[in-house]
């Protein structure tokens, strides 16, 4: 004779079983541990303060020649649309 199953049960079993192997999918996917997620933050804000701290800061002298070729002049970027700096 066959095993009686309540229908209901079955249910909620099928239904844990695909929610741990969904959260199994995630885990792998997604998971780190805190101290991982530490670790690796702070290894990107050492690389961005080593980066910036190696910048090279170009002299704005009005008149000197820039890497393109042009001569700089005393207008700003905001005033580059109105035409010629006047003094």
């Amino acid at each position: 004779m066959a095993e009686i199953v309540n229908l209901r049960q079955a249910r909620k079993a099928r239904k844990r079983q695909d929610e741990a192997q969904r959260a199994e999918e995630n885990r792998k996917r997604f998971g780190r541990t805190k101290s991982e997620k530490t670790l690796q933050s702070r290894e990107a804000q050492r690389a961005e303060a080593l980066l910036d701290g190696a910048k090279r800061e170009v002299p704005s002298i009005v008149g000197a020649p820039t890497p393109s070729g042009g001569m700089r002049d005393e207008r700003h970027e905001d005033d580059a649309d109105n035409g010629p700096a006047t003094s």
